[in-house]
């Protein structure tokens, strides 16, 4: 429905992306070989089960269920008293404030009734919220591609062929696409009223 996760990429290569295409791509694999870089560097002064900010986060939901009451309806689902009072289920790790479906995190509701059953807090959070994981996602290295190492080529081999499709007329877009659903301001005239046109562009008779 959407492509921020797109549009956030593109933002963070921003630079990189209007270069010739040899150079895009060696330009985003050094930014990328850097940031699996210093996020690993990063992690290793990590000693929490959690990732440091939703460790606090979970304090901090601890933090604000002081006055809750909580009851039990059965092994697995709970009533938490807060304002407004909510369901929430172990079993199917759901609140009826949805957050937790949300976000595969505990809300303030779902840590309260956990440790009202007495079971784990962090067996009830996914595994990607791991520091354990986070670790293990930037183990791996991307290496450096010098350019004394790559293969000779001559000349004579480097045959560019012209392009198969017809670069079509005007300036390649730069804009990005909206998402589907989005509302995009229309250009209305100032003095007709008319959309398409503004004021300035107005071509219309003066009445």
């Amino acid at each position: 429905m959407h492509s921020n996760v797109a549009e956030s990429f593109n933002s963070w290569i921003r630079q990189a992306r209007h270069l010739p295409t040899t150079k895009m791509i060696d330009s985003i694999r050094l930014k990328i070989m850097d940031l699996m870089s210093r996020r690993r560097e990063q992690a290793k002064k990590w000693n929490t089960f959690l990732c440091p900010e939703m460790d606090s986060t979970l304090v901090n939901a601890l933090k604000s269920r002081r006055t809750w009451l909580v009851s039990r309806s059965s092994d697995h689902v709970f009533e938490v008293q807060s304002r407004p009072s909510v369901s929430v289920d172990l079993l199917n790790r759901t609140c009826s404030c949805y957050q937790w479906q949300l976000n595969g995190f505990l809300c303030a509701h779902a840590a309260t009734a956990i440790q009202k059953s007495g079971d784990d807090l962090y067996a009830h959070v996914e595994p990607f919220y791991y520091t354990s994981k986070f670790k293990d996602c930037y183990t791996e290295s991307i290496y450096p591609i010098p350019t004394v190492e790559k293969p000779l080529v001559a000349m004579d081999d480097l045959v560019v062929l012209p392009s198969i499709c017809k670069k079509p007329p005007g300036r390649p877009r730069k804009n990005r696409i909206p998402s589907r659903g989005e509302k995009i301001r229309r250009v209305q005239c100032g003095r007709y009223e008319k959309y398409g046109h503004n004021r300035k562009t107005c071509k219309e008779a003066l009445s």
